[in-house]
């Protein structure tokens, strides 16, 4: 059987999941793969003009290159270099000079964007999510996302509290417990009940009654949580946790590790960690070579900067004991080291509501703003 001529290429480059359907119109007017040609909606496939050159991107590096679609007739095109960023429109630079946090290729690679009308959101599990604002024709500033009940940066103690004496079935539930030091105003959430199951590992926020009795607040909205209808009463068991919102920071980039019965860390310039604090635990990955401190949290301790004005940091165990880092291996290359591992790498619209997700803490939740108008939550 000879082979039939194809002379429409109207539909183009269609899915593979329609190369059976010769039932619809479209399939004898498409192809597999459409290379270098322009479908011409008359059918003919022209040739693609060629390229041109209009401008090396910044310091001649490469790039990630993220749309930014303001209306239907406005487009901006981002530019991402190495913790800079350049705004074009129509092929020229309308804005330059921005500062970025991401700094390496890994970043600029894992950079998620989702865009409503004038503003952008850029999120990326190292750093602080990131919101791109267009004041003006060509005026972009970049901003930390302003925090107003958002569920991350949250890092949770898992010793014991207190323990619960009873909790009570009501429209604004009271829960009395053992001890009520610090807990007044606190965040945190109970396990182990006996009864109340409803109350079982749900973030709250607790409100000092008198002594140490408290009731407890549906932390996104501030209301009294109701227990009236629970399914069955409180009847023993109930341990307390505490959560402590911490504020959000970003990842600091290594640049070198001196190894030895004392452990130096030196930073790319700009990344000075938090140190001397031993509560602030940092958390190190993507290290190559030196791969024993991946996966590890250590605290940190102020020290000289190196020749070329590098911050550089003591490796301190929890204790404040020094590390000993004589046998691990040589550093190579990467890593960084960040407090809060609960920040989201993904994030999207959907219909009106801003959904975030994929926390290194929380990597299979994902987290949507309230809706607004009747249909919030």
């Amino acid at each position: 059987m000879s082979n039939a001529s194809l002379v429409n290429f109207a539909a183009g480059e269609i899915s593979p999941k329609t190369r059976g359907r010769f039932d619809i119109t479209s399939y004898n007017s498409s192809c597999r793969k459409l290379e270098n040609f322009i479908p011409d909606v008359q059918g003919p496939a022209r040739y693609r003009p060629g390229f041109k050159r209009l401008i090396g991107t910044y310091n001649g590096v490469l790039t990630r290159k993220i749309q930014f679609c303001v209306s239907s007739t406005l487009s901006y095109m981002l530019e991402f270099t190495p913790g800079y960023l350049r705004v074009f429109l129509n092929g020229v630079v309308v804005q330059t000079g921005i500062a970025t946090p991401y700094v390496t290729a890994g970043d600029l690679e894992n950079i998620c964007a989702t865009y409503n009308s004038t503003i952008m959101y850029l999120v990326c599990a190292k750093y602080a999510p990131r919101v791109l604002v267009r004041s003006a024709a060509g005026v972009f500033s970049l901003v930390v996302l302003p925090r107003v009940h958002d569920p991350f940066g949250t890092s949770v103690t898992t010793e014991e509290v207190t323990t619960v004496s009873s909790v009570s079935r009501t429209d604004k539930c009271v829960v009395a417990v053992a001890s009520a030091t610090g807990l007044d105003g606190a965040y945190g959430y109970i396990t182990d009940l006996t009864g109340v199951d409803e109350l079982e590992e749900r973030l709250v926020k607790f409100k000092l009654l008198t002594g140490t009795s408290f009731y407890i607040l549906d932390p996104a909205t501030g209301d009294y949580i109701n227990t009236s209808g629970a399914a069955a009463k409180y009847s023993s068991g109930g341990k307390v946790n505490t959560v402590a919102l911490t504020s959000f920071n970003d990842a600091c980039n290594i640049i070198g590790i001196q190894r030895g019965s004392v452990t130096i860390i030196t930073w790319r310039t700009g990344d000075n960690p938090s140190s001397g604090d031993l509560a602030n635990l940092y958390y190190f990955e993507g290290i190559e070579g030196t791969t024993e401190l991946n996966g590890q949290m250590y605290s940190l301790t102020d020290t000289t900067d190196d020749a070329e004005v590098h911050p550089r940091s003591i490796l301190r165990t929890v204790s404040n004991g020094d590390v000993d880092s004589s046998t691990w291996g040589a550093y190579e290359s990467g890593g960084y080291a960040l407090r809060n591992r609960d920040l989201p790498r993904t994030a999207a619209f959907y219909e009106t509501r801003l959904v975030m997700g994929g926390t290194m803490l929380r990597p299979g939740t994902i987290f949507g703003s309230r809706a607004t108008g009747e249909f919030s939550c």
